[in-house]
């Protein structure tokens, strides 16, 4: 990451040119977060099913 530019020495453009260069890198961000958050929730879904057929397993066997 880059060094931060002093603000006070930007011009109006320069100004508009950083905020949507910032705008387009929290779009990315967020849109590898919510490929994570998807992931993650199938994760779960999966131990909740194994979870489920141990549960069921132990019944029979007890």
């Amino acid at each position: 990451m880059s060094a931060s530019p002093d603000l006070t020495q930007l011009t109006p453009e320069q100004l508009r040119q950083l905020a949507a260069e910032l705008m387009t890198r929290v779009e990315q961000q967020d849109q590898v977060i919510q490929a994570h958050d998807q992931a993650l929730q199938q994760r779960d879904q999966v131990i909740q099913k194994r979870d489920q057929t141990i549960k069921q397993r132990d019944l029979k066997i007890g």
